[in-house]
């Protein structure tokens, strides 16, 4: 085909004029994926800002003893972790709610939440989220008397707070709950004294006194036991 200058210059035109509107297209595309990767990202960070205001008003609702109020707002924050698929604040939140229907002496439904974090825990492999969640299996089923279920759940968690053998706090709150099971269920007298024996020594290593007055009722219990 045979192109005179000026139709050479008017296809310049038409081709410049073609690659402009394909930058702008471009360019037009980069700021609306821009503003909604910041549109993600501010959402991000107001859920979560959500999120650490209803832990915040369930907590002062908790030490007040509003128990079902406390859940509502644990409940809440569940709602808006759940749309995020944080697989550690999905275990965090789960446990939250448990611990709140434990307090209102719903243990089934504490166990259905304290099972789902225990899974997300063990998917996502958080330790520090797994041993709070087998704590607190174990917890329900010594109070219910299942023996054999509460030292599987308890062990567990004990095996894992041994790896990390700085967190005394929760080494002396599970060995204080194994000595529980073996005095009031099992009546294994010499594997309670180890466990209150234990839960002293890391009560001791934390530099705290809150679990000192529960090891002396241990105490007092294993010595009324033995008489």
């Amino acid at each position: 085909m045979y192109y005179t200058l000026d139709g050479i210059y008017f296809l310049r035109f038409r081709l410049n004029n073609y690659i402009r509107k394909i930058y702008l297209v471009m360019r037009n595309l980069q700021v609306i994926l821009v503003c909604v990767m910041s549109g993600v990202f501010i959402t991000n960070i107001f859920s979560q800002d959500t999120i650490d205001s209803l832990y915040k008003i369930s907590q002062q609702q908790f030490s007040s003893g509003n128990y079902a109020d406390a859940l509502n707002s644990s409940f809440k924050a569940l709602k808006i972790i759940e749309e995020g698929k944080n697989c550690n604040l999905l275990a965090y939140g789960n446990i939250k709610v448990g611990k709140m229907y434990y307090f209102l002496h719903d243990k089934q439904l504490a166990l259905h939440y304290f099972f789902k974090s225990s899974r997300m825990a063990d998917s996502c492999n958080i330790d520090s989220l797994k041993h709070l969640s087998l704590y607190n299996i174990g917890v329900i089923y010594t109070e219910k008397g299942k023996n054999d279920s509460a030292l599987f759940f308890l062990n567990r968690a004990k095996n894992i707070l041994e790896k990390d053998t700085a967190d005394y706090n929760n080494l002396a709150k599970v060995n204080a709950v194994l000595a529980d099971l073996h005095l009031l269920h099992t009546h294994n007298l010499e594997l309670a004294l180890k466990y209150i024996k234990d839960a002293e020594k890391y009560a001791e290593k934390s530099g705290s006194n809150y679990w000192m007055p529960f090891i002396q009722i241990k105490y007092s219990i294993y010595y009324r036991l033995t008489k």
